[in-house]
């Protein structure tokens, strides 16, 4: 048969005319697959926002209750307990760093404080630990399979149950005063690059709370012996002999080393 209408031409307009809702159509899907991938990404964006906005909602009034802790395990605990909370983690503990290792102040497990982890001594000299390469490095640390690790201080980890865990450094100035722990105990998990952030950023508040109790107990101590020079003194001065000199700084003394048991 011979081209519509008798020519070539008008036969190529007729196909391209009739294929114009077709190309239509598919267009109109296409801009409608950008508008559904755009409505999305907005939903995404936005969820991850109120998350975020949410974790700091949490991590200021953890700072908040810091303010009003004055002691070492007091802050250890609430901040093991925190941590716990705000990683979805099994296990979360409180290293305070000390000349040659690591002490423990607090730890959380199962909603409730692991009392044992307080007689926990690491030493750096001789005992494998995570803890000491995440102090001298400065730096966090994550371990996804503890059971094939030799990084770990293989003792805890047995006692903890853990199969992975994350370290966070506390920094005060230039030094590491203590290091954050955070593990799974029922499966192994890879922890995040987001859920490191908020490690560290809660390691970064320990840090400054735990320097602020250091300095009041250190500055409290001061404020005692002071108090127990002028006391002496102060008795010293109203002796009228070497035996009742000696006496008074004697029971000086013996009040002020009973008063501190």
């Amino acid at each position: 048969p011979g081209p519509v209408g008798g020519s070539p031409w008008l036969g190529l307009a007729a196909v391209l005319f009739a294929a114009v809702p077709v190309l239509l159509y598919f267009s109109r899907w296409r801009d409608r697959g950008l508008l559904l991938t755009g409505a999305r990404r907005a939903r995404v964006a936005e969820e991850r926002q109120t998350e975020q906005a949410r974790l700091r909602e949490q991590i200021d009034a953890l700072t908040g209750a810091l303010a009003q802790v004055d002691e070492e395990h007091e802050l250890a605990a609430l901040v093991a307990e925190r941590v716990t909370a705000l990683l979805g983690c099994d296990f979360a503990a409180f290293a305070s760093i000390q000349e040659g290792g690591a002490r423990g102040l607090a730890a959380w497990q199962d909603g409730a404080e692991a009392d044992w982890w307080r007689e926990v001594w690491i030493d750096f000299e001789t005992e494998s630990s995570a803890i000491a390469s995440v102090v001298f490095e400065a730096a966090p640390l994550t371990i996804y399979d503890v059971a094939s690790s030799l990084q770990v201080n293989r003792r805890l980890a047995e006692k903890v149950g853990a199969q992975s865990v994350a370290f966070a450094p506390a920094i005060a100035g230039e030094r590491v005063v203590a290091v954050l722990a955070a593990a799974t105990t029922r499966e192994r998990h890879a922890f995040s690059r987001e859920e490191m952030t908020l490690l560290q950023e809660l390691g970064a508040e320990s840090a400054l709370a735990l320097e602020r109790v250091r300095s009041a107990s250190e500055l409290q101590g001061a404020l005692e012996r002071e108090r127990l020079v002028a006391g002496i003194t102060q008795r010293l001065r109203s002796a009228l002999d070497l035996d009742a000199l000696l006496a008074v700084a004697v029971s000086e003394i013996g009040k002020a080393l009973a008063g501190r048991r």
